[in-house]
């Protein structure tokens, strides 16, 4: 890529993990290419483009964070002119056992979840150890972040737990038949989440 020296850049950042959201520093635009940033707290993976990615910028918008709310510099997923809308990799109908509070979990596609979610040998072992792969959660309708268990069963099946009943079933008012459709940002490590569609329930 050749870029002039006095050509403004977007700078878009990634974390290396994940958990550290809201504490990265948002530097729009970068006049010199050889300038060096660093964060004394935080490892930042910095890609100089003249096009930003659409993947995940962060911001001041308040956010609703799930328990609480913050007005602070908190990270919120946008998109410049709020136009970028996440591919739905994976949709699901979901089925009476992914709305039960006693099962307390939604089940997700194997094949997808190794595809897109498990990166290496490391982290499919702690998904069945010590309670599961913390998942950061984003639902991209009502905009607000929780955290969730992605756990695999001794079947191999994997689900996610903690928080989808009350953080997002309940909230969401969703029930079985409705459609819901999620995608893995690689890059952040989040896990975005939309009601796709509503089953149109019978009056009682």
């Amino acid at each position: 890529m050749n870029v002039e020296d006095d050509e403004p850049l977007d700078l878009s950042l990634s974390l290396w993990h994940g958990s550290c959201i809201g504490k990265e520093k948002v530097i729009k635009k970068v006049i010199k290419k050889e300038e060096e940033y660093y964060d004394g707290d935080l490892c930042l993976s910095l890609s100089l483009s003249p096009s930003p990615s659409p993947s995940f910028y962060y911001g001041t918008t308040s956010i609703v964070v799930y328990g609480s709310t913050s007005t602070d510099s908190e990270a919120v997923p946008s998109s410049p002119n709020n136009q970028f809308q996440p591919e739905w990799t994976f949709t699901k109908h979901l089925s009476k056992s992914d709305c039960d509070k006693g099962q307390a979990r939604l089940l997700l596609n194997k094949p997808w979840v190794k595809n897109n979610v498990i990166e290496n040998e490391l982290q499919r072992e702690e998904a069945i150890k010590n309670g599961g792969i913390s998942i950061d959660f984003f639902d991209w309708d009502e905009k607000y972040l929780l955290g969730l268990k992605l756990k695999s069963w001794v079947t191999g099946s994997y689900v996610l737990t903690e928080n989808w009943i009350g953080g997002v079933c309940q909230r969401r008012g969703l029930h079985e038949g409705d459609k819901i459709g999620l995608h893995w940002d690689r890059i952040n490590r989040i896990l975005y989440f939309a009601v796709l569609e509503r089953k149109i329930h019978p009056q009682i």
